[in-house]
């Protein structure tokens, strides 16, 4: 229930407004506003609102917990429910390309850095899935990228997430392949440089500090782009397919929980 201006004229063609947002609420949209709403005698023909309003996205519960008391943290780190945990074994400074493994969290009770100063700096997450945990921050210096793979199997598919308490990323940084989830706050880094991310942002308190971007020349099609944004997400599709440890939910009913390959039908059980 803040009001969040933004100074569209710095990066719109003139007289053009063009924004495209999901917004999800705990108790609905209603008291979503604009600028160029009611309250503003601005000319708003040519305000759209397009898209879904799903009622039912309301907060559930992951466990029965009145029945089955359990705990996120503890099923993830201590019952080792979702893989094998390796307690600060994790190096925390990762730089050249890491092997993460498969099916394994790693536990580590510091702050972790990825990559060096070098603007050309790029760190090779390889491995299946693996999730970076940590109790500290994580300070992002370098792009990330996944490691390629000739292998014939579903299950080497890289799938990573960072698990930190804060995380920071430099301004030199334009592209990170990765999941990160931030548990109090996630920094894009000041920057006059855009941001690319495949996979996704998940944190209490976002800060997307990249400046606005202007007129850009492609030198491929020689023309000047509009409107790039200066964070450009891509949700990367694989984390539903082979999710990273800690990012599939455990049954209530204690069934065995199944992934399946929809290429060739091939089962994987994780558990």
């Amino acid at each position: 229930k803040e009001n969040h201006p933004t100074s569209s004229f710095e990066y719109t063609p003139p007289g053009e407004f063009n924004a495209e947002y999901m917004i999800f609420g705990n108790t609905g949209v209603d008291e979503m506003k604009t600028s160029c709403g009611q309250d503003s005698e601005a000319n708003c023909d040519d305000w759209y609102v397009t898209g879904t309003e799903f009622p039912f996205l309301q907060r559930g519960d992951v466990y029965d917990r009145e029945n089955n008391p359990r705990n996120y943290d503890e099923d993830l780190i201590k019952k080792e429910k979702f893989g094998k945990v390796r307690t600060d074994e994790l190096s925390a400074n990762l730089t050249g390309t890491v092997e993460l493994g498969d099916d394994i969290i790693w536990n580590n009770t510091g702050d972790i850095y990825i990559g060096g100063d070098a603007d050309d700096d790029v760190v090779i997450f390889s491995g299946g899935q693996s999730r970076i945990y940590t109790t500290g921050n994580v300070y992002i210096k370098a792009d990330i990228k996944y490691a390629t793979s000739s292998s014939a199997n579903y299950n080497d598919i890289t799938s990573v997430r960072i698990d930190a308490r804060n995380i920071f990323v430099d301004g030199e940084v334009t592209d990170l392949e990765v999941m990160l989830l931030a548990r109090e706050n996630f920094f894009s880094g000041i920057s006059k440089r855009q941001l690319r991310i495949l996979g996704d942002v998940i944190a209490k308190n976002s800060y997307w500090q990249r400046e606005p971007l202007l007129e850009f020349f492609d030198d491929q099609s020689e023309e000047y782009e509009l409107n790039r944004p200066s964070e450009h997400i891509i949700e990367d599709m694989r984390k539903y397919i082979v999710p990273a440890p800690g990012d599939t939910e455990i049954p209530d009913d204690y069934t065995i929980w199944r992934q399946v390959n929809p290429a060739t039908g091939e089962i994987l059980d994780a558990y």
